[in-house]
């Protein structure tokens, strides 16, 4: 299942339990100093949206699914791609917190093919999504860039050293910066790199830096980017 973070509460949604697959959502609110307490009233998870809802309003909703990435931006949650069962997803939903409803979201540009167990993350207006795999087994190692304003994907073209297709992987944001650590790439890995978003770029990719204990870093730096004042971090230094 993935799991998100809004206004104090976490939200989950979808997820496989060896059997079935789910597409509902629920929410627990968190204590309000970040600790569960000996003494403390009890969190409660609360159905926020399943079934019983959807028959009442009639909504559209995703499909059953895990292995999808689940993103934050201002009200929302996009919920993207995934497995159904049956194949690999691209699409695109999102969550209104506040009315409780979901939404299919038009995507024009270059959208990603068709994956599932990929890294998600937003970073300003943008969603950026790397890696995962299709039904095929075929792993993928593009950067693409959903901005969230337009629905519009790019794909982000880079040269240099490139991460491995992968899944498992984890991808976090630390400061305007991309981290990606891990996965599985027919191999377990615990490489790490990071993307260094340049403020002037639009949400493109400025570095892409490997790094491995007691090694030296080698760069990986957008193509479109090479006339312009990027800047490459060594992560070792």
């Amino acid at each position: 299942h993935s799991m998100v973070l809004y206004e104090g509460s976490v939200y989950t949604f979808g997820g496989f339990d060896g059997r079935n697959r789910y597409n509902d959502v629920s929410t627990m609110e968190l204590p309000a100093h970040g600790a569960f307490r000996e003494g403390s009233p009890m969190a409660r998870w609360e159905l926020v949206d399943g079934p019983a809802t959807r028959a009442a309003t009639g909504q559209e909703c995703p499909s059953p699914r895990f292995g999808h990435s689940a993103v934050v931006h201002g009200s929302c949650m996009y919920v993207f791609g995934g497995w159904d069962g049956h194949d690999t997803l691209n699409e695109l939903w999102e969550f209104n917190f506040p009315s409780g409803r979901w939404y299919p979201v038009a995507q024009r540009g270059v959208v990603p093919r068709p994956r599932y167990r990929h890294g998600c993350v937003v970073i300003d207006d943008s969603m950026i999504v790397f890696g995962g795999v299709d039904k095929e087994q075929h792993r993928f190692n593009e950067l693409a860039e959903l901005n969230l304003n337009t629905g519009v994907w790019s794909k982000l073209d880079v040269t240099g050293e490139i991460p491995t297709g992968r899944t498992f992987h984890k991808c976090r944001v630390w400061h305007g910066t991309l981290y990606l650590i891990g996965g599985f790439d027919g191999r377990r890995q615990n490489d790490m790199y990071r993307v260094a978003m340049e403020e002037g770029l639009r949400q493109r990719a400025a570095a892409l830096n490997r790094h491995e204990p007691a090694a030296p870093s080698r760069d990986m730096v957008p193509s479109h980017c090479q006339q312009e004042s990027c800047t490459c971090c060594d992560m070792s230094s």
